[in-house]
């Protein structure tokens, strides 16, 4: 299931299909437009704080409704989606979990952990999140 959630928002994110309504002081996504199934539109609020944080809102004729697809435990495909925008704009790609242990073993090749939560919801995941590097870094590293 979180296999199918991580192709899904890849593949919007990675398609350019995420819009960005408004930034941080920093210049960072705070509040993206992402697409859903059946010509549905999510917005997603991003927080930066100790962990990421997602709040994701169905845009209706009545106004917002939450994502029910941050109910059991779960962090929705669009908010994934969302973050996987801002991650590839500021040149950062990352891998994503459930759990820690597995977060452990793939920091190991030299990524930077960092939780994912749901703010409307017990859902949670891990980000492994690989450092930026030079073109000329990775040519030294792989040739010496």
């Amino acid at each position: 299931m979180l296999r199918e959630r991580v192709e899904k928002a890849r593949e919007i994110a990675e398609h350019e299909l995420v819009a960005v309504l408004k930034r941080d002081e920093e210049g960072r996504p705070k509040a993206l437009l992402v697409p859903g199934g059946e010509g549905k539109q999510y917005q997603v609020l991003i927080r930066r704080n100790a962990a990421f944080e997602t709040e994701c809102f169905l845009w209706t004729a009545l106004g917002p409704v939450p994502c029910r697809g941050n109910q059991n435990g779960h962090v929705c495909y669009h908010s994934l989606a969302a973050v996987f925008a801002a991650a590839r704009e500021a040149g950062f790609r990352f891998m994503v979990t459930d759990s820690l242990e597995n977060a452990e073993r793939l920091a190991r090749i030299g990524g930077e952990i960092k939780e994912l939560r749901s703010r409307q919801g017990s859902g949670h995941l891990f980000l492994v999140i690989l450092k930026k590097r030079s073109a000329q870094k990775d040519l030294d590293d792989l040739f010496g």
